[in-house]
């Protein structure tokens, strides 16, 4: 039943985010069709980024930079705020594929690298100019992104740059989708033993460090989600039960319910998720 009852929520997700958003169609539009290209040439079915390839040919990454630059063009620095003027779904779809194609960049400006920390700065220093406006990746991960929309989901989506974060995603975020493309995402991140594994017989759980480091932003929907317990704290308990929504084996689920176990935290692999393509002889 609860597995039925998760399909027909993904059905209607999925029937709602390829209709029209009445605001989106109010707003202003942008085109990210270029870094949809971008994907789809570079990066693989795992998730990789073929670095060493846009390192010699980054013509399409930085056409989508430059148009990502241009995106307030003639408007007072003083007076631009995207967030007064674009719908939701157009600004969530912008800051992701911004963070995306910022991380890709600061990686390929020092690559060939082990790991993206091996940059100096890498998540605090400039990284992104957006119209008048130039954003570190840590600024727009909290400010644009976390601060604004207050979706955890996020934190399933975001690609840092390390084997162990999400996987780069090979289609663009798109404001008639990005509801969907979150969903999907934390899903998908949920049934990944990189990321999720529970084991009843070892009365262990264990748990990716995103979660973690960034397990306050998982208070907000889901703090109260299962009784409070003094064995986790209730960050811990928020995350519990946000792994818990969308586990999709029931006997795992009853696991997770019972607060039965220890939570430990999975080794972090911080090397790049590099990828390098067979070329033609």
């Amino acid at each position: 039943m609860r597995t039925l009852f998760k399909l027909l929520i993904v059905l209607e997700l999925f029937a709602g985010v390829h209709m029209p958003f009445a605001c989106a169609a109010e707003g202003p539009y942008f085109d990210h069709s270029l870094f949809e290209q971008f994907l789809k040439k570079y990066v693989n079915t795992a998730g990789e980024v073929d670095f060493s390839a846009v390192k010699k040919a980054p013509l399409l990454l930085n056409q989508y930079l430059s148009k990502l630059k241009t995106a307030a063009a003639g408007k007072d620095p003083k007076l631009w705020d995207m967030e007064k003027v674009w719908p939701r779904e157009e600004q969530m779809a912008f800051w992701l594929n911004a963070y995306h194609a910022a991380v890709i960049s600061e990686i390929i400006k020092k690559y060939p690298l082990r790991s993206i920390n091996d940059i100096e700065g890498v998540w605090t220093g400039p990284a992104i100019e957006v119209g008048p406006l130039t954003f570190s990746l840590n600024t727009i991960r909290l400010e644009r992104l976390l601060k604004v929309f207050h979706d955890e989901k996020i934190n399933m989506a975001l690609a840092c740059g390390a084997r162990s974060c999400p996987p780069f995603p090979r289609e663009a975020f798109n404001a008639l989708r990005v509801e969907g493309q979150l969903y999907l995402a934390a899903n998908q991140r949920i049934q990944d033993e990189r990321f999720v594994s529970v084991d009843p017989k070892k009365k262990r759980v264990f748990l990716s460090r995103i979660f973690q480091w960034y397990e306050s932003d998982f208070v907000l929907d889901f703090g109260s989600a299962i009784s409070d317990s003094l064995k986790f704290s209730p960050s811990q308990m928020a995350v519990l039960s946000f792994v818990r929504h969308y586990l999709q084996n029931a006997e795992q689920i009853d696991f997770i319910e019972t607060l039965d176990y220890k939570i430990k935290y999975l080794p972090f692999d911080w090397s790049l998720p590099d990828w390098h393509q067979e070329k033609p002889a």
